[in-house]
């Protein structure tokens, strides 16, 4: 199989695994949030995150070290898993012993519990994030699309489960518990690996460089991506952070189906293209054209039929996250060409400026944090799309610097995606203000935006769209 073939069916299982395991989430979450309370969510959500900033140390960047390195060897790889899970160890301890104190900050008695379980993903986690490293190295996407699929149908049944058995938040600590152990249980099912060779020094010292960049700069992205939520669990309520984080979840979700195959596929790609810059940058275009033009719809399409969605899949007691659903809907439109990018930058080599991206980006949101935290939850929440736009532009002027992708034609790449989603986004709201009733605002909207959105690409010969088109129909006749 030829590279283009390879790279076409690694997007096409990745896509899948990431559509599948969010569906089945999403089901999941249906049932749940009419099981479940908001203050049991939020509960829940401060536990994720500590565990979140955990599991970035535990993998140390190391596991994106060994997919952009040339060549590795099973040194590599068990020196990698040892040093994770001693890591997991250590962290493990810390936590432990932490969680009392963290449960009176937030003042959430069981916190304390939930943490300590809850940790115990970390060792898993460990050996899973090598698995995915020597997976993907060869493109190998199709177990990965398996063994997340189902650990993520026992995970749902557990979790369910003990909802239904009245065990509130512990239900979704022990969802997530079981989602990790599966995963790590049946990849190793299927693959049959385990890494061969000695612990070597030498190994961690040649990861360490790319990989302690990565590590920062993960960290850095982690640790603001819920800091609100930190925040305004402390600052506000267990129940104020339910509606928040639920109004995230929706869009957040669409963005890793996009963003997950993205990384996750793009990286060993562009490591193959690194030592020509131009064929990197070309690469990253297509890219860039690619996922605007799947992910803008879906964002602004998803910001205007927010209002009858919730109301229809999660209940009325839930529609005070719309307002937070729309923000963090328009906030993640340019999440996908931001890693694009950034993905790009580090296949080449070169770790250190998405570390100094993200520092100076954290500094640009720590001002505006510090600015709206104390003017309610949803001007707090809104600093997250002005922090956006300054984002994407720091990033289009390193494409720019680094990659010779001008900034004129990262405008091109974007535009058709943004004017048909603006018309697009005009068109379902004037239809949803018109009709009554949720289930049917709903439908109608979302068949309104597919509608005119796939009329505007076919009217104007969308490139990207006709190829889709051809591949379909060869494949369809083949």
């Amino acid at each position: 199989m030829n590279m283009e073939k390879r790279v076409t069916s690694a997007f096409v299982w990745k896509f899948f695994e990431r559509i599948s395991v969010q569906g089945t989430n999403f089901l999941v979450t249906l049932l749940l949030a009419r099981l479940l309370t908001p203050s049991d969510y939020g509960t829940v959500s401060v536990v994720t995150i500590f565990i979140a900033l955990a599991t970035t140390f535990v993998q140390g960047g190391f596991n994106t070290a060994l997919i952009q390195k040339k060549d590795v060897d099973g040194n590599d790889y068990l020196t990698i898993l040892m040093f994770s899970e001693i890591v997991a160890a250590a962290l493990y301890l810390v936590i432990f012993f932490t969680a009392p104190f963290i449960s009176n900050i937030y003042h959430t008695p069981e916190l304390s519990s939930l943490l300590r379980v809850m940790a115990i993903v970390l060792f898993p986690g460990a050996f899973n994030a090598v698995q995915v490293a020597y997976v993907t190295r060869d493109l190998r996407f199709k177990v990965l699309t398996i063994s997340s699929f189902v650990s993520a149908l026992l995970a749902a049944a557990v979790g369910i489960g003990l909802a239904v058995a009245g065990f509130g938040a512990w239900a979704l600590v022990i969802q997530q518990l079981v989602n990790q152990t599966a995963t790590c249980f049946v990849t190793y099912c299927i693959v049959r690996w385990i890494p061969k060779g000695r612990f070597s020094v030498q190994s961690l010292r040649r990861l360490l460089p790319f990989g302690a960049k990565v590590f920062a700069s993960n960290f850095i992205v982690a640790l603001f991506l819920d800091i609100r939520s930190l925040l305004i669990g402390q600052i506000y309520s267990s129940e104020a952070l339910g509606f928040f984080n639920r109004g995230k979840q929706f869009p957040q979700a669409v963005m890793e189906s996009v963003n997950g195959t993205i990384q996750t596929v793009l990286l060993p790609v562009y490591s193959k293209k690194q030592d020509s810059v131009s064929s990197v940058a070309k690469m990253v275009s297509k890219t860039v054209r690619i996922s605007s033009l799947l992910l803008f719809p879906m964002m602004v399409g998803l910001a205007a039929v927010a209002e009858p969605l919730v109301s229809l899949l999660l209940t009325d007691k839930w529609l005070e996250c719309v307002p937070y659903l729309q923000i963090f809907a328009i906030g993640y439109l340019f999440q996908a060409i931001q890693l694009a990018i950034i993905q790009a930058i580090k296949a080449i080599g070169d770790s250190g400026t998405p570390l100094k991206l993200e520092i100076i980006k954290k500094c640009v949101e720590v001002f505006f944090l510090i600015v709206t935290i104390r003017q309610g939850v949803l001007i707090f929440a809104s600093s997250l799309l002005i922090c956006s736009v300054i984002s994407h532009l720091l990033n289009m002027f390193a494409a720019k610097r680094i990659l010779n992708y001008t900034v004129k034609q990262q405008l091109i790449d974007i535009l058709p995606a943004t004017l048909f989603s603006a018309v697009m986004a005009a068109c379902v709201k004037c239809v949803t203000q018109l009709l009554n009733g949720a289930f049917v605002s709903l439908v109608a909207g979302i068949a309104t935006g597919v509608a005119v959105y796939l009329l505007l690409c076919t009217l104007f010969r969308v490139p990207e769209i006709k190829q889709l088109k051809n591949k379909l129909f060869k494949r369809k006749h083949a």
